[in-house]
């Protein structure tokens, strides 16, 4: 395949960010002693919020409402249809809930549109890209992250390292990170059930 040619003739020497990719490159056909398995690593210092109002405030979230926060690109890979099953579910145990989504791409419309055809926008809040948006985790009651697959998701380094419990697809390289019902909850690619009750 081309891609075996394009790894064969590229360069000396692969850094894997995760097993997980160390596995897809071996998979194509990377020797092993060309791949560098050097897992990714995040500040430990604690950023200040984002200039502007409160999480809570963003959201018109009412005092005592859990707050479920996702950080993540509105991409493909990041599976927000899952995340917005997930809400849907919740929403019927857990009315006062809300959710709040930040993060800037090109599936913008399609999600604002199924938030709407799934009637939660009174509940699930997109928020755009924030600048500086790891220092909302500490408002946060949970983070969550509903990826098909990952690199490794750094964002739940950033939850776990802020304090936030962490509820998350086991997609890519994130079961490297979370043990489940260790550190964090887990639930099956895809499945929006798991995923809120990993949450809730």
């Amino acid at each position: 395949p081309l891609s075996r040619w394009k790894y064969a003739q590229g360069p000396d020497r692969l850094i894997a960010i995760s097993r997980r990719v160390r596995d897809v490159l071996l998979e194509n056909g990377v020797p092993p002693e060309r791949i560098a398995l050097i897992p990714s690593g995040i500040a430990l210092d604690t950023p200040p919020p984002p200039e502007g109002p409160s999480l809570r405030k963003r959201l018109g979230a009412p005092t005592g409402a859990p707050i479920v926060l996702t950080i993540a690109t509105l991409a493909d890979y990041k599976d927000h249809p899952t995340l917005i099953q997930a809400a849907r579910r919740l929403r019927a145990r857990e009315p006062m809930t809300r959710w709040a989504v930040c993060g800037a791409g090109g599936l913008l419309e399609e999600i604002r549109s199924e938030v709407q055809r799934r009637g939660l926008a009174d509940r699930l809040g997109y928020l755009g890209y924030v600048a500086g948006a790891r220092g909302l985790l500490p408002e946060a009651d949970v983070f969550c992250l509903s990826s098909k697959t990952e690199g490794l998701g750094t964002s739940v380094l950033d939850a776990m390292a802020a304090g936030v419990p962490v509820a998350a697809t086991a997609g890519g390289g994130i079961p490297e990170m979370i043990e489940h019902e260790v550190t964090g909850l887990l639930a099956p690619v895809g499945d929006g059930a798991a995923l809120a009750a990993a949450v809730d």
